[in-house]
């Protein structure tokens, strides 16, 4: 890249990204200039530079004036304002980048009235190509705003309209707004929904445009991330798997995507049990991301942290500790290449670290252990007021992979205590990472310091509670988060010898994961296990025990197979009960 081209890309990115901070006249002078040499330089078109400065100097004026970006939304097709489709378009683009969306809704919906006007029947909008996308725009702006619901009636609508406009389904503009229905049917979390349409547009982009195109590894990867929402864990590593394949061929064994898809397989076989296969997966993904963007990238961090919990499940405590002390002393020793993401990366790393420590046999090791949680917990508090609460990219991801994945970083922690062969599922099992989801599983891991280590009891069900409230307060009293919470406060009554009061929760745990979950989702296997424990040997009722025992056996056989650890430990147990019967 020249020196011209790279101040007319930094003059852009500063101009549209600068939030209306007020910048001087002559330095402003300066940026448009950018802009006429990058025209005399061939890079722009004429129509396309006078509209891009068209808005430019209205927005300027605005904030001159000092008005609110959602105040000036009805000044936007008014004298002196962008009023031409170009103008508008690019307006609309750069409201969605400010976050602007109340103005930018107010844009789209503009945009489409042009487009309408422009046609002379209304029959006629009913099959324009160029209707179809300017609703589907509306949508997108809906979701954005965090109206999912209206965002996708608006995408079904352009949907229809588009299929109408090209005469058949299999066309690539109509795949592309079926992609988006399948987004919009996730963010509201109708998955089984969004797993069928993903679906039938991974068949349908197959049949278009071949089974190597790159954009059917995007979609298998959505429809396994789906899959993982729905606990189908074979399902999704086979779409990985068929995606991997995909983006070697088309994209090579070193691209970035490829990396992505290598990690999320990762995670995948993490939930299978193939702990040994999930190691190589991440540590393949890891020597991609280091060469590309360097160790202390966001994409090798979250790699050699899903490298250190392959190897934690593997029984190998001290190599995954080691993991993570070596991406904390990057955090001391080097200059980040991805500052923004850093911090939320290094305090879920150390939180990691710290339930590595308290695996620790002697009491020093979980008292540091208990430091270093209380640290990662500040840090991600203070994140979380600072409003950073979005989860950080997932490894690998490019703009240039359409249609965009979901994020990713699916993951599930399961563990057990040696005492009373409690399970804890002990980390949230939501999509992304994410401040306020980091939060919450490290006052979980400090709950469980306080229960299993240091038995301060009445600490970690505080911790609890808290983490309780707040899953509430995010999903819902019905969501399996606040299911686990229950099941986590359910382990601890039971330690404490208080068994009537675990009782009461592990059955309502039991009961929302069986009314959210597919049937033999793994987390009802884990929760009939401890409420078959508290039955058959505290409370005398040994028969809905052993039902329970027997229903996490095949709970857990299906969704792993004989050699899954869980399985191993049910057979076990049910034998035990067998011979002291």
């Amino acid at each position: 890249m020249g020196a011209d081209e790279s101040y007319y890309i930094v003059a852009e990115i500063q101009i549209e990204l600068q939030e209306f901070r007020a910048v001087s006249e002559a330095r402003r002078m300066d940026l448009i200039y950018a802009y006429f040499r990058s025209f005399l330089e061939g890079r722009s078109n004429v129509r396309l530079l006078y509209s891009h400065l068209r808005v430019l100097e209205f927005l300027h004026h605005c904030r001159m004036e000092g008005k609110n970006l959602n105040e000036t939304a009805t000044e936007l097709t008014q004298k002196g304002g962008p009023a031409s489709y170009e103008e508008l378009e690019l307006l609309l683009s750069l409201l969605c980048q400010l976050k602007a969306y109340e103005s930018a809704l107010v844009v789209a919906v503009r945009l489409l009235s042009i487009t309408v006007a422009e046609i002379r029947h209304s029959s006629e909008a009913k099959k324009s190509p160029a209707v179809a996308l300017a609703v589907s725009r509306i949508s997108d702006v809906l979701v954005e705003m965090g109206e999912v619901d209206a965002a996708l009636e608006k995408k079904g609508e352009a949907l229809d309209i588009m299929k109408n406009a090209c005469d058949t389904g299999l066309h690539e503009d109509v795949l592309k707004i079926l992609n988006g229905v399948g987004v919009c049917m996730a963010l509201g979390r109708r998955h089984r929904q969004a797993l069928g349409t993903f679906k039938r547009e991974a068949e349908d982009r197959r049949n278009l445009l071949g089974p190597l195109d790159a954009s059917v590894a995007a979609v298998l990867c959505q429809s396994a991330q789906m899959c993982l929402e729905l606990r189908r864990y074979r399902e999704a590593l086979n779409d990985y798997h068929e995606a991997l394949e995909i983006r070697r061929e088309s994209l090579g064994t070193e691209s970035l995507v490829t990396a992505e898809t290598l990690n999320d397989m990762g995670l995948t076989l993490s939930l299978l049990g193939r702990f040994h296969e999930a190691f190589m997966r991440h540590e393949e993904a890891a020597r991609i991301f280091d060469a590309e963007f360097g160790v202390r990238h966001a994409s090798s961090i979250c790699a050699r942290t899903a490298m250190a919990r392959a190897l934690q499940n593997q029984g190998q405590v001290a190599e995954a500790l080691r993991e993570c002390e070596a991406v904390l002393e990057l955090g001391k020793t080097t200059e980040s290449t991805d500052p923004a993401e850093l911090p939320e990366l290094l305090a879920i790393t150390k939180g990691h670290s710290a339930e590595l420590l308290a695996m620790h046999e002697q009491q020093e090791q979980k008292e540091l252990a208990k430091t270093r949680y209380e640290e990662a917990i500040s840090e991600l508090r203070s994140i979380c007021a600072s409003g950073k609460t979005e989860p950080p990219p997932s490894p690998g991801k490019s703009k240039d992979n359409a249609p965009d994945s979901l994020a990713s970083g699916f993951g599930l922690r399961l563990y057990t205590t040696e005492s009373r062969g409690i399970l804890s599922t002990g980390l949230g099992l939501g999509y992304g990472v994410g401040s306020e989801a980091a939060l919450m599983e490290n006052l979980d891991g400090l709950a469980s310091v306080y229960q299993y280590d240091l038995e301060m009891y009445e600490a970690a069900m505080a911790l609890h509670q808290e983490v309780c409230d707040l899953r509430k307060r995010k999903f819902g009293a019905q969501h399996p988060d606040v299911a686990q919470t229950l099941t986590n406060m359910a382990n601890l009554y039971q330690l404490m010898e208080q068994e009537s009061d675990a009782l009461p929760l592990y059955r309502e745990a039991l009961a929302i994961y069986e009314a959210t979950l597919e049937p033999g989702d793994p987390l009802q296997g884990i929760t009939s296990y401890n409420l078959a424990i508290l039955l058959h040997d505290s409370l005398d009722q040994p028969e809905e025990g052993r039902q329970l025992a027997e229903k996490a056996y095949e709970i857990f056989l299906k969704a792993g197979g004989a050699e899954h650890p869980y399985s191993e430990m049910l057979r076990e147990t049910l034998s035990a009960w067998e011979e002291s019967a």
